[in-house]
């Protein structure tokens, strides 16, 4: 007797296998921004002499009654701002002032150098190079000091947590016996700066899929005899 046996069409399934990258929630709000105003750090600012008299804590540019000149020093502690940050805006306000004598025409045009005399003021500090000069005067400053030169400087010293500048006329002295020189009551650094948002980050999540698989029918003939 011969017998057919019909192994009849199944349904197989394999799985397969897929990846999917999942995006994770990204704030797309506008950056957070701060506005910060900044005083002079006291025990790295002040006056040199040519004399090499040094007075933390004081800021006058000018001359004196002995004929010798008299330039501020100025540092600003920024570390607070992360170096990561975009610099928005920065002013620097030199307008709260008192004059004795005449030092924009006796003494010359008045600067504003940008200057790196590290972590002490020492008297060796009077003549070093400005790098770069960020802004200069004829007359008194009417309004606070803000262009991109000054932006771009501290922008630069965000790195080391401090920013410098040196405040000077262009001739030391006029050699008359008198004061000519400028007063700072107080001087302000302020600095605007945003916090990029976050950059997107993405998780590699492994999942299963079941994949239907039709495979054909198959059939085998087994003959059996009696």
């Amino acid at each position: 007797m011969k017998r057919k046996i019909l192994i009849k069409k199944r349904m197989y399934y394999a799985a397969a296998f897929s990846l999917i990258i999942l995006l994770s929630a990204v704030n797309y709000v506008n950056s957070a921004a701060a506005i910060k105003s900044f005083s002079p750090d006291a025990s790295k600012s002040g006056v040199l002499r040519t004399d090499n008299s040094i007075y933390l804590g004081e800021y006058t540019a000018g001359d004196t009654y002995g004929n010798m000149g008299r330039r501020v020093f100025l540092t600003f502690d920024i570390s607070e701002i992360s170096p990561g940050v975009s610099i928005d805006s920065v002013k620097l306000d030199l307008t709260h002032y008192s004059i004795s004598g005449d030092p924009f025409h006796d003494l010359g045009t008045f600067y504003v150098d940008g200057i790196d005399y590290g972590n002490t003021l020492n008297t060796s500090d009077y003549y070093l190079g400005a790098n770069p000069i960020i802004a200069t005067y004829s007359s008194p400053p009417s309004s606070p000091l803000q262009n991109t030169t000054l932006k771009n400087y501290v922008t630069n010293a965000l790195s080391s947590g401090k920013v410098q500048f040196r405040l000077r006329f262009l001739k030391n002295t006029d050699n008359d016996g008198a004061l000519d020189g400028i007063y700072f009551n107080t001087i302000t650094l302020t600095i605007g700066w945003s916090t990029p948002p976050p950059s997107p980050t993405f998780t590699v999540a492994p999942t299963f899929t079941y994949v239907p698989l039709h495979l054909p029918d198959l059939t085998v003939s087994d003959i059996f005899t009696h």
